[in-house]
């Protein structure tokens, strides 16, 4: 589902674009369902143009589908100071509301609730948009309060598995990859929606490039950091990810994976080569993607969230209280 919606402030559009986002991430969230098994998006924001792509994995996802259009964005302050802080980051600049001692949160929801009135258009019905024609006003939502660049806090949050436990188990690297890059993306929703965070994707070290998924964010310095509550948010993402079965959902994907079927090639071949050496065909995966292979890479595998001088090391067989295999 390809959805568009394009207002006259590009400032409105793209604070909506953070906002619509945390909403998809909370509506799934609370259904019990996650990113990168249930459901992945992309969503962009161009002179005013709002660009919202979602695929739906699961047959779960596929019947909430028809919801997706009438979700409502939360106006309350604690999201839009989150999603503040995300565009600050985004931007690399302290950015501020209208009223600055006091912010006018009302202007805000006002512009806000213009563009969520504004009805969806699907991609299908679009025939060609001119972004750059788009006669722009300035928002009222943020200001600058710098216009020079700020200095941005870069935070790490690097999923690791046992170098011991992979010379032993080196075909069981591809599915270490895919549970590492689930794990990654829900960390994203729950920093994103719940700490201000901006992603800026994922990263491979150079070193023992197979061993290691890094996701990269950005965070203003003109915020604190806790590195507790980022612990925290982390270990509850992870943690719900196991309570409500999202690595039994993906063993399912994997062991279905199909190069014939359109809907069910995932992960790619040359995409699964790149990262790990390995080339992994349909017979591959219905071998490996079994949940004691997946509880036995878990069980090996530590996350560390890195941030100036500072470091935290969370141990995944102890927070899902697994016994080491």
């Amino acid at each position: 589902m390809i959805l568009i919606k394009q207002h006259n402030s590009h400032q409105v559009a793209h604070l909506y674009e953070h906002l619509f986002c945390m909403a998809i991430d909370d509506f799934f969230y609370e259904n019990k369902l996650f990113p990168y098994v249930d459901y992945g998006y992309t969503a962009k924001t161009i002179y005013g143009v709002f660009y919202f792509a979602i695929d739906l994995h699961t047959e779960k996802a596929k019947k909430l589908e028809g919801s997706i259009q009438r979700l409502k964005i939360s106006l309350e302050k604690a999201a839009l100071h989150a999603a503040i802080i995300q565009l600050g980051s985004e931007m690399e600049c302290n950015l501020g509301v209208i009223g600055e001692s006091t912010p006018n949160w009302k202007v805000v929801w006002e512009e806000l609730l213009i563009i969520e009135g504004k009805p969806w258009r699907n991609i299908k019905d679009v025939d060609i948009i001119d972004p750059r024609t788009a006669k722009l006003v300035p928002g009222s939502i943020y200001i600058l309060k710098n216009k020079t660049l700020l200095p941005v806090r870069k935070v790490n949050v690097t999923f690791a598995l046992d170098k011991e436990f992979v010379d032993g188990h080196k075909d069981l690297l591809p599915l270490y990859h895919e549970i590492g890059e689930m794990m990654a993306e829900n960390v994203r929703a729950n920093l994103y929606r719940g700490v201000g965070f901006y992603s800026m994707g994922i990263t491979r070290s150079p070193k023992n490039q197979a061993l290691k998924l890094i996701h990269a964010f950005h965070i203003s310095e003109a915020y604190p950091l806790k590195m507790s509550l980022v612990s925290e948010s982390i270990e509850e993402s992870l943690f719900g990810l196991y309570q409500f079965g999202a690595f039994q959902r993906l063993m399912t994907q994997l062991r279905n994976v199909s190069h014939s079927d359109p809907n069910k090639i995932f992960p790619g071949v040359n995409h699964i080569f790149e990262q790990t050496g390995l080339i992994t065909g349909e017979k591959g995966w219905r071998r490996i993607a079994t949940e004691d292979n997946c509880e036995m890479i878990l069980s090996h595998m530590k996350v560390s969230i890195e941030a100036d001088a500072s470091s935290i090391s969370l141990d995944i067989a102890t927070t899902f209280k697994l016994d080491k295999q």
